[in-house]
């Protein structure tokens, strides 16, 4: 160490202490403490640390910012927060063979009130004994008033409204017919938009009007039944979280039309009952005007649409119901399905969830066994924690087919049973065909007019629920309800899908229920 630097120093402490000695007693006795005189060897000490150079000064801490509160997970929330194909690797127990082979077993003409029906009703029962349930029947009549006579009497008011208004347009005072016809055109418009996209509106006439018998028009009385077989939860039938109620129907019909031609000539008749309005609605309007009109050619226009639009009606009126379809695809194969899946879930049960199996008749005649079950069990059933899912059709390799809103306006079906099916084809990644690199998706379209399904009536009555299907199906719409509609037109592997992606859909719906 220097000697001036050593020299300096004693002469600062000996200044201060000369400092302190002048200032008075009770000064001096408060600061005497802090300017005490080290020890020799502290003052070296002291002496060396002031030769280091001084240490930069620290900038300021910035202030604490308050930590945010951490919000709380909204109750029930969690669950949807959790990736269930990260939490569950699924083991497939689904049985293709054994499914095709329940589909073998019930290919052969099934019309409610014939021995086919009976015969399949107790081939169900069966096998619901065999996985160790105890099958319940329940029993219900329905009339056909619906079909028979409603419809029908609609049909017939539209006939009669377009008949009369090209009558009133074509033999009287031109301006004077157009306004009786603009009239009728409106009438006509609002009835067929409500009764056709209106999907729903038929369904809610077969729920009321399930033993309606006509005043005028006596209507046939039929008897069904729904086969019904419980498989309650691991932790207790009144411990689970909610129900999951299987439907899948177990009748058949034939028709005088294929069903695509029975489609193509409804939509003909929707479409000319919608021209033919707007064309009176045109024509009157530039008469009003003062534009030039050809009369004579709008009006032959106008008779060939109207005749198109009649032809179509009677057509579809000649379609008949009868019990010759085998029908393998609808529904002999999303019975196996069903069946496949009450024998696995019997033997390894949900663990938060009750399931119910509902093996629905008289579907075909009008959903009255999805009727006649809502009515006998909505009371118990609570909408919140109540899933329905009807199986329908697993028999054509495709896409897999979970229809999208019902009616218009729509009727939602549950979106997260539609989410979990979207989730579980995403992780599987079935390829289309053998070697394709595009895959299998999920489809929801927008089940417009003529498409009845059991899934419907809990929909119209707010409870959860989704149809499970192929979308493939759109390639044997040529066989269905016919007798065509047979065994080998059902492809193994559509089935194995199926059984397959549900079966993963309810244990992942199991799964989210957990605490």
């Amino acid at each position: 160490m220097a000697k001036g630097k050593k020299k300096s120093s004693k002469k600062k402490k000996a200044a201060k202490k000369k400092v302190v000695e002048e200032k008075p007693a009770e000064e001096v006795a408060e600061e005497v403490p802090e300017e005490e005189v080290p020890e020799k060897e502290e003052e070296v000490a002291v002496e060396e640390k002031k030769e280091a150079p001084p240490k930069p000064a620290e900038p300021p801490k910035p202030a604490e910012v308050p930590k945010e509160k951490k919000r709380e997970t909204p109750k029930g929330w969690e669950k949807e927060a959790v990736d269930e194909t990260e939490r569950l690797e699924f083991e497939d127990k689904f049985n293709k063979e054994k499914a095709f082979k329940h589909v073998e077993s019930l290919t052969f003409p099934r019309k409610v009130g014939t021995e086919g029906e009976e015969k399949a009703a107790n081939y169900i029962t069966g096998k619901f004994k065999e996985f160790g349930l105890t099958p319940v029947d329940e029993e219900f009549t329905f009339t056909h008033f619906v079909n028979e006579v409603l419809l029908r009497f609609f049909e017939g008011i539209e006939i009669g409204l377009i008949l009369t208004a090209l009558l009133l347009v074509s033999f009287l005072n031109p301006l004077t017919a157009l306004r009786a016809g603009f009239i009728a055109g409106v009438i006509i418009s609002i009835g067929i938009i409500v009764f056709s996209f209106y999907t729903s509106i038929t369904a809610r006439f077969y729920y009321k009007f399930q033993n309606t018998e006509g005043k005028i028009f006596k209507a046939i009385e039929y008897k069904s039944k729904n086969i019904i077989a419980k498989i309650d939860c691991t932790k207790g039938k009144d411990a689970a979280s909610g129900e999951v109620i299987l439907m899948s129907h177990y009748d058949t019909k034939s028709q005088t039309w294929p069903m695509a031609l029975r489609a193509t000539m409804f939509y003909i008749n929707l479409l000319l009952s919608i021209i033919i309005p707007v064309g009176y609605i045109s024509l009157y309007m530039l008469i009003l005007v003062g534009g030039g009109v050809n009369l004579v050619l709008f009006l032959g226009i106008l008779w060939g649409l109207a005749a198109g639009d009649v032809v179509t009606l009677v057509f579809l009126e000649f379609n008949r119901t009868g019990n010759e379809s085998p029908g393998a695809i609808d529904n002999a194969s999303g019975l196996g399905v069903f069946l496949e899946l009450a024998e696995n879930f019997a033997k390894d049960p949900l663990e938060n969830f009750n399931l119910t199996f509902v093996a629905t008749g008289a579907e075909e005649l009008g959903l009255f066994g999805a009727i006649s079950f809502l009515k006998a069990h909505e009371a118990e059933l609570d909408p919140d924690d109540t899933y329905f899912l009807n199986l329908k059709i697993a028999a054509v390799r495709g896409h897999m087919y979970i229809p999208g809103p019902i009616g218009y306006p729509p009727r939602l079906p549950c979106l997260d049973i539609e989410n979990l099916f979207k989730k579980t084809m995403k992780r599987r990644q079935i390829p289309r065909k053998e070697g394709s690199n595009r895959r299998l998706r999920v489809i929801s379209p927008w089940v417009l007019t003529g498409s009845w399904n059991d899934d419907m009536i809990p929909v119209i009555r707010g409870f959860k629920a989704n149809r499970v299907s192929i979308g493939g199906i759109r390639r044997r719409m040529d066989v269905i309800h016919t007798k065509n509609d047979t065994i080998d037109k059902v492809n193994i592997e559509a089935v194995d899908i199926v059984g397959k992606v549900t079966a993963e859909v309810l244990k992942r719906l199991d799964l989210r229920a957990r605490p």
